[in-house]
């Protein structure tokens, strides 16, 4: 049986909802996260401001869009709600060693400390939003588009360390191009999808529990940090690109250097 611990925004909901659907879910940690539409009080240009204050309305107006529909199976299960970085609280041990899991998945949580990584049976395992090595850390789903290579907008499953998003890589999830999509219909698109992939998952990651096939990273990649971004970033996505960004990847052939044998797919 797996054990969960997420975040409180709404792709990270969307996701226990549908993992605790699989019945293959035993107890459930919700940290609450930070406000899920910050305040853009502290940006004095009006124009920032006032891009600040779109980019973060279309990420709501997408999540609504991509993550409403759940099944509100929280019920089936057990579950702790703490506060924000309270992920590795005691009260969130002692609850983790009272259900006993063989695997504790992660996703959208602070980082995890080594005593509740080592609290599953077998493994402990945490998505990350972003393709690992070359997009790690947050804001992973905008550096790509940033970078005009949306296709590497994803998701990594992969084994818990203390490297952050640093572990052997089980599975991983690439973006589907569909031209109209903005920067957050993109990547609610990506996550949906590794969502769906996951339901199949889950019964083939707990049938291997104790021996689950991954893959050590091959490069250090990159690891992108809360203070590379800045609201002077948004000028490109709208201003020059209009969100655009998909449209003109696709018009004009532009991709990264990554190729789909790159990645990982878990088929165990």
């Amino acid at each position: 049986m797996l054990g969960l611990i997420t975040g409180n925004h709404p792709r990270h909901l969307f996701l226990a909802d549908k993992l605790i659907s699989t019945g293959f879910v035993k107890c459930w940690v919700i940290e609450t996260r930070e406000k899920f539409v910050p305040d853009s009080s502290f940006i004095q240009n009006k124009d920032l401001k006032n891009l600040f204050d779109i980019h973060f309305q279309k990420r709501e107006d997408s999540e609504k869009f991509w993550f409403s529909k759940i099944n509100n199976t929280s019920k089936d299960v057990k579950s702790l709600t703490v506060g924000e970085h309270e992920q590795n609280s005691d009260e969130v041990k002692k609850f983790l060693k009272q259900h006993s899991c063989d695997l504790v998945i992660s996703y959208g949580c602070h980082l995890l400390d080594e005593e509740v990584i080592s609290l599953s049976n077998y493994d402990s395992i945490n998505i990350h939003g972003g393709l690992s090595p070359w997009y790690k850390g947050i804001i992973t789903h905008f550096w790509p588009s940033y970078n005009l290579e949306p296709e590497l907008t994803g998701m990594t499953l992969h084994k818990l360390t203390k490297k952050i998003d640093g572990g052997a890589i089980i599975h991983q999830t690439k973006a589907d191009l569909v031209s109209g999509d903005g920067l957050h219909m993109l990547a609610g698109r990506v996550v949906t999808k590794f969502v769906k992939e996951m339901e199949g998952l889950v019964p083939k990651l707990l049938e291997n529990k104790q021996s689950i096939s991954s893959y050590e990273q091959k490069s250090t990649g990159r690891l992108w940090t809360g203070n590379m971004w800045r609201p002077e970033h948004l000028l490109m996505i709208y201003k020059h690109f209009e969100d655009r960004i998909v449209d003109y990847c696709l018009d004009n052939s532009i991709t990264s250097n990554v190729k789909d044998s790159d990645l990982i797919y878990y088929t165990s």
